[in-house]
């Protein structure tokens, strides 16, 4: 299937979904262009992103019927489990010196999240930890998820918005792209001691494209897709309902996007949004609880598509 754009008001009157918005004004009209060339649509352009302890969620279970049929209705998905708490996520225990962590995981924690992924058709991106890395860890964790995920494992993710690792103590305030790609490149060793087949993603950024032109520069070949963060409300913002779904909002997102896409263009590697919702920090209430969110959602996933962008992960869940 390929991707159309289309005003959103008319999109919905004609799928039936919104009485209140099933009457266009007379500037809205519905346009297919059926002769243009889109972007293929393919399994895997929905997903779900999950802060790392979630891998040892009791949720991922073939016994919770709700969540399976939920997911199985939206048909083949990608898992992504990274956020800031992959940061501080270890690898069977904690190093030595090391006294905060979100979670260690077990090998029983990727094996069943594993095989629910597999029983429901998803695959699995897995983020490791850069912020506090410890290379045998690293190395121990992805010849363990390579061997046991066989052909769910869609890639190894370096960390997580290494961009803002000066801002939030991680790194020194000095902290810049030159220092991230050498910890970049380390981590990447490390993962490739664990498996030299195992596909790598990244940088995984929050914000920066001028980090992201430079990561697409010089660290292009060791990528399978690029992973981008697209948070385009925040939390600054404090929108209301009206504001999310405006044309004025839906041109900031397709804008923040589309640079990306651009930067990403001359080496034809894909680029998906790895973490993307209405607000970070959880949602904000009165606008990512509302109806309202999902219209903004379906709107901004159909622009994605239409660009170019080969998936999106929305971030959150299970508190």
């Amino acid at each position: 299937m390929k991707w159309k754009q289309i005003c959103l008001p008319a999109l919905l009157a004609v799928m039936g979904t919104v009485s209140a918005f099933s009457v266009c004004n007379a500037q809205d009209a519905l346009q297919l262009h059926l002769h243009e060339h889109g972007h293929w649509y393919k399994n895997g352009f929905l997903g779900l992103s999950y802060e790392a302890p979630a891998l040892t969620s009791p949720n991922f279970s073939l016994n919770n019927k709700v969540y399976v049929h939920l997911l199985r209705n939206l048909g083949p998905g990608w898992f992504r489990f990274g956020g800031n708490s992959v940061e501080y996520t270890y690898w069977q225990s904690l190093p030595p010196g090391i006294t905060k962590s979100s979670a260690v995981l077990q090998k029983k924690d990727l094996s069943n999240v594993f095989d629910f992924a597999r029983a429901i058709g998803w695959k699995v991106i897995l983020g490791v930890n850069l912020g506090h890395f410890v290379p045998s860890q690293v190395t121990a964790e992805t010849k363990y998820a390579y061997k046991h995920g066989g052909g769910v494992l869609k890639a190894i993710e370096i960390g997580n918005e290494p961009d803002l690792f000066h801002s939030n103590g991680l790194r020194p305030k000095t902290y810049a792209y030159p220092q991230y790609q050498q910890d970049y490149e380390q981590c990447v060793a490390a993962v490739k001691a664990g498996s030299l087949y195992v596909p790598v993603a990244g940088p995984a950024y929050a914000y920066n494209q001028k980090m992201f032109k430079s990561f697409v520069q010089t660290e292009a070949n060791t990528v399978r897709f690029f992973t981008f963060h697209e948070y385009p409300t925040g939390r600054p913002y404090k929108p209301t309902p009206e504001q999310m779904i405006s044309m004025r909002m839906s041109q900031r997102t397709a804008s923040l996007a589309s640079g990306v896409v651009k930067l990403a263009a001359p080496t034809h590697i894909p680029v998906r949004i790895g973490e993307m919702n209405s607000a970070y920090d959880g949602g904000m209430p009165g606008t990512s609880d509302v109806y309202a969110s999902a219209l903004w959602l379906a709107d901004t996933l159909y622009s994605f598509a239409n660009m170019g962008i080969a998936g999106v992960n929305l971030h959150g869940g299970f508190g």
